[in-house]
């Protein structure tokens, strides 16, 4: 686990600050918030997917998807899969990569049937999922999904996240900070930086990580 400080901290001392007081602490954690959001929107430097179920209506074609919708979860970004259970447990797949366009195309929006496409509008704050066709029964659905990373709460909280993140981290977090202390800061951190974050790159875009949601908890983290 590690805490927001202890990030802070380390980008302090990378600029040749070795005690920050509390505005500097105020300013690293907003631009590490800020940092951690542009990596979740890249995708890429998001670990792992988050495995969810939810329980479909039959005759129900959208469901709104985040904090109080129908699924009530954490928005995803991205939907990269996803599966129906019916009552005798047997999965089939759901091709999840339907396009606006594709589901205007739909001629009959009210025929039922087991769905075998969604489409995954992300409107903010609640992202809708349109089924296709409409379920014909109560059947679960499987999401793998992306989601953003959260942010900090407070400079003590606390991230589970793989070990390589910390340095990532750090050191971009370091970029952010020098040009308002302000300081030029060695090439070395420069580069550190750099390779830092193509390394998170690179190894998230091999097989991905994925993670079971309990349904009692709001969001998890891969351990």
């Amino acid at each position: 686990m590690t805490t927001a400080n202890e990030i802070t901290d380390g980008a302090y001392r990378l600029c040749g600050i070795r005690t920050p007081d509390t505005d500097q602490d105020t300013d690293a954690l907003l631009a590490l918030n800020e940092m951690i959001a542009l990596w979740s929107a890249d995708g890429l430097t998001v670990p792992y997917l988050t495995r969810e179920t939810f329980t479909l209506v039959q005759g129900t074609p959208s469901y709104t998807i985040g904090s109080g919708g129908t699924f009530d979860t954490v928005r995803p970004m991205v939907i990269e899969a996803a599966m129906i259970r019916d009552s005798d447990s047997i999965d089939s797949p759901v091709d999840p990569r339907l396009t606006q366009e594709e589901y205007n195309l739909v001629p009959d929006k009210s025929v039922q049937g087991r769905p075998d496409r969604l489409f995954y509008d992300t409107q903010y704050s609640l992202g809708v999922i349109y089924m296709d066709p409409v379920p014909e029964a109560a059947h679960s659905i499987l999401l793998f999904s992306r989601k953003a990373l959260t942010a900090f709460a407070s400079i003590s909280a606390t991230m589970d996240l793989p070990g390589e993140y910390a340095k990532a981290l750090r050191y971009n977090l370091a970029l952010d900070l020098a040009p308002e202390i302000p300081v030029t800061l060695e090439p070395l951190i420069i580069r550190t930086a750099g390779a830092a974050v193509n390394l998170i790159r690179d190894l998230n875009s091999g097989p991905v990580r994925w993670v079971k949601l309990d349904p009692a908890l709001t969001y998890a983290v891969l351990r």
